[in-house]
């Protein structure tokens, strides 16, 4: 969910940082209309919406009518000899008086990128409701919010807090705080930014989501993180299990599914985490996507998109480029792509 995604978007900070793009990937067209039903296999290659930055974050948030995704960049040197570096709240040093981000907007039908905010800091795990975008400043460990149809972003929530995870909610954001002074899972009242410890208190935790009235977070261990729930401050009700660490959460009917670094996996009110299936250990992958019962995921390096049918049945559709973030919605499927350097759309039928 968020630490294994934040150190590979840092891979990309210094120039002896490279990666390997796949070799020949399908050329993109540029952006049309959707794909009519019963049209023939060329109308299957992907297709090129928008400009996209290696080692940005690598979340994709689609809300029926546009995508958005973030940007992150280093201002250029101002000629002085040093500048001094700052620590996050993962202990990763970044020269943070340099960093920048955007975040970005295109239809989903296509047409200009826009932006929507400007950041003086490197943004990272975007989130979205219905009228507002948010976002983890990596300098200031802070979280940010920002309109939909733009403006300043405003940071939400007291001073010291340390937030490496967020999920939205009504009427307040949960946070995973891991400084030393209040670890814990907080929650922030978005009227008046005022924090309480609602799970975890004392704990170093990785911040899932919420099931009915409980707070569902994990402690990660070397391979596997142990899942709990509470529903107050100091209670820990053992859940099970899960392979990885959680890198994104997209709640569904009665549950949870969490996308870990080397599965995914639903949690629900009643029993233990159970495994849907398996995936390679690709700690940037992004956000995951479900739609009609069926679940997305990005491949990486593989070239590939993944889907889980509702029977189970796995599918997977090679896009080529390097997918790192998907989006759905009853039409096509959408993801960033570190290789093309762009934000890409094609059919659902390119599963089948």
């Amino acid at each position: 969910m968020t630490r294994a995604a934040l150190i590979a978007s840092l891979w990309l900070v210094s120039s002896s940082c490279t990666r390997t793009e796949q070799a020949a990937p399908t050329p993109p067209t540029t952006a049309g209309p959707a794909t009519p039903a019963g049209a023939g296999a060329a109308d299957l290659t992907p297709v090129k919406l928008a400009s996209y930055v290696p080692g940005s974050s690598c979340n994709l948030v689609h809300d029926g009518e546009a995508l958005y995704w973030l940007i992150q960049s280093m201002a250029e040197e101002t000629g002085k000899t040093a500048r001094a570096d700052s620590t996050g709240a993962c202990g990763w040093a970044l020269d943070c008086p340099r960093t920048r981000g955007s975040v970005m907007r295109v239809a989903v039908g296509g047409g200009p990128e826009e932006v929507v905010a400007r950041t003086s800091e490197w943004p990272w795990e975007l989130s979205a409701d219905a009228t507002t975008l948010s976002w983890i400043g990596y300098c200031s460990s802070a979280l940010w919010t920002v309109e939909k149809s733009g403006g300043t972003p405003r940071k939400l929530g007291p001073e010291g807090l340390q937030i490496l995870d967020h999920a939205l909610e009504p009427g307040r954001v949960l946070v995973a705080d891991r400084s030393s002074a209040t670890k814990g899972i907080h929650a922030i009242d978005r009227a008046t930014g005022a924090a309480q410890v609602v799970a975890g208190r004392g704990v170093e935790a990785s911040l899932i989501g919420t099931l009915g009235q409980r707070v569902v977070w994990a402690q990660v261990g070397d391979a596997n993180a142990t899942v709990y729930a509470s529903a107050r401050p100091d209670e820990r009700v053992p859940l099970g299990e899960i392979r990885g660490r959680p890198m994104h959460v997209v709640p569904v009917d009665g549950g949870l599914l969490v996308q870990t670094t080397a599965a995914i996996v639903r949690i629900s009110e009643a029993g233990a985490p159970v495994e849907l299936t398996a995936l390679s250990d690709y700690g940037d992958r992004g956000s995951l996507a479900t739609a009609a019962g069926q679940v997305y995921w990005a491949g990486g390096r593989a070239g590939t998109l993944g889907r889980l049918d509702r029977d189970g049945v796995r599918r997977e559709a090679q896009v080529g480029g390097e997918p790192c973030g998907v989006a759905v919605d009853a039409e096509h499927v959408y993801w960033l792509d570190r290789g093309r350097k762009a934000v890409m759309r094609a059919p659902l039928r390119v599963f089948e």
